[in-house]
Formats: C-alpha cells, structure tokens, sequence
C-alpha cells in the first residue's frame, strides 16, 4: 500500500494511504475483535501478518505525516505484541524518538535490541 500510495511522499498521497491501512485495520477487528488486547500477535500465525502489515505502515505514513508522536505509539504497540520484531519496527522507533530528541529512550531501544552497544548490530543499525 505505501508504495503504491506514498510515491515521492506527496501528502495526497500519504494521506490516501494512511486511510488504506486504517481501513485494514478496521477489516480485521471485524475478523478478530480482541486481537489488538492479546499480549503476543504471532508474526508466524500467517493470518494475522496482514493486520501487522498495517499496523507496521501505518507507524510508516504516520512519520512521513510529521505525526512523529503517534508513529512512535504505533511503533510501540508493534514491539509490545510482537517482540520478536520481526517487521523492523526497532529501528523506526528508535529513529523517531531521535526526532522528537528522546535520546534516552531511543539509547534503551537500541541497547535492549542489539547485542550490546559495542556489537556490530548496535553500531550499523543505531550508529554507536
């Protein structure tokens, strides 16, 4: 959907697909009313990749819409019910706290998920 929608970022464009993906979201409340309370969405549970999928761009369009403080929700929900993080939504955290200059949070993602800060991982994702 976002690349569909959101070529060359135009707001038009974002805003089309941020509406997509809510009404993604909408679609699979519909098939699963408590999913979104569950503590863990299996990422390996292939019929519940879909609602993760949106959740996961919406975080995605909500950034590109400087609505940096509800991407940042959006990107939390995902680690929480999927801690596995297997969509990468780590690194877009931790890049929109930097945004928003929480260094100290953003610092505590990159450590808690990466092998600690002198790890390769910790120094190409999140630049120590």
């Amino acid at each position: 959907v976002y690349a569909r929608f959101a070529e060359g970022d135009k707001q038009e464009n974002l805003i089309k697909a941020e509406q997509t993906y809510q009404l993604a979201l909408q679609a699979s409340r519909l098939l699963w009313p408590d999913l979104e309370q569950q503590e863990k969405i299996e990422w390996g549970y292939l019929e519940y990749r879909p609602f993760l999928r949106s959740y996961h761009g919406l975080g995605v369009v909500q950034e590109r819409l400087g609505r940096i403080r509800e991407a940042i929700e959006t990107h939390r929900f995902l680690l929480k019910v999927n801690p596995d993080d297997n969509q990468g939504a780590r690194i877009l955290l931790f890049h929109a706290l930097l945004q928003i200059g929480d260094y100290q949070e953003a610092e505590a993602v990159a450590e808690k998920f990466s092998d600690g800060r002198k790890s390769r991982e910790a120094y190409f994702q999140y630049g120590f």
